[in-house]
């Protein structure tokens, strides 16, 4: 009849309908259960790009599962970390970050600024990029997170200092006994030959978290280690698409069976 109602209870479907409802409400069970799978991400900090990619870094050689997302047009990236290692992952970037990660950012936009009369001079980048340079080889050392390095004079090829200060970083735990003296080593020779005896180094063994051993990850109602994660939500996956199938399989079963059922009444009707 034409304008009627055609909207149906699950007792009015047919088979079809039947079967369409209960992949329906299958996949919505499945989509429920694994709704927790990812990790409800906090922001610990926004930074210039340069500073921010230097923080990740740094953060996941501490097991931190940070991610950078872009704010601000792009010159200013969110660190994002599960929410669940957000309290140790700001303790640490409250240790990690300072305002040379600050002066790095402006130099990394001066060229655009520089049209515009703004942006950091040019000696003072050269002499930035010199000790990032630096830094960024020494954090290649074994157990060293970060390296901050002071100096008397800019830093600009060719030039020499009298003496220089190095702070340096490391894993809370197993730091190498000689990493003092191969820093100042090192130092001392990128530094056009400087005296190591001028060369002031500092180890400072980063906070131990809670999260420093194996992270876990929230998959539905269960709790497990990070690298168990994806093997659990395949099992689950599957597990859903197993139901939804003998569900299916169940309703024809039900539908041929009142399909014989109607045809028989009706061979004794017409008998």
């Amino acid at each position: 009849m034409i304008g009627a109602d055609v909207r149906k209870r699950p007792s009015q479907l047919g088979a079809t309908g039947w079967s369409v409802w209960a992949c329906w409400l299958g996949l919505t069970s499945a989509a429920a259960s694994l709704g927790g799978c990812g990790a409800d991400k906090q922001v610990v900090v926004e930074a210039p790009a340069p500073a921010a990619t230097r923080l990740q870094r740094q953060l996941r050689r501490l097991d931190i599962e940070a991610t950078t997302r872009s704010v601000s047009g792009g010159d200013t990236l969110a660190l994002d970390v599960p929410t669940r290692q957000a309290p140790y992952a700001s303790r640490l970037v409250d240790a990690l970050f300072s305002e040379q990660d600050l002066e790095r950012g402006a130099c990394a936009t001066s060229s655009v600024l520089a049209a515009f009369g703004g942006g950091a001079s040019t000696a003072e980048c050269s002499h930035m990029q010199r000790r990032a340079e630096i830094e960024a080889a020494l954090e290649r050392f074994e157990s060293v997170v970060s390296a901050r390095l002071d100096v008397a004079a800019p830093l600009r090829l060719g030039d020499r200092v009298s003496s220089a200060a190095l702070l340096l970083q490391t894993l809370p735990d197993g730091v190498p006994d000689n990493i003092e003296s191969r820093a100042r080593a090192y130092v001392a020779a990128a530094l056009n030959g400087l005296d190591e005896r001028a060369v002031v180094v500092e180890v400072q063994p980063l906070p131990a978290g809670e999260n420093a051993g194996p992270s876990l990850e929230k998959v539905g109602p269960f709790v497990v280690a990070g690298g168990s994660a994806g093997a659990l939500r395949v099992t689950l996956i599957g597990s859903q698409v197993l139901h939804i199938a003998a569900v299916v399989a169940l309703l024809l079963v039900l539908f041929r069976r009142r399909k014989r059922s109607e045809g028989l009444s009706q061979d004794a009707s017409a008998g």
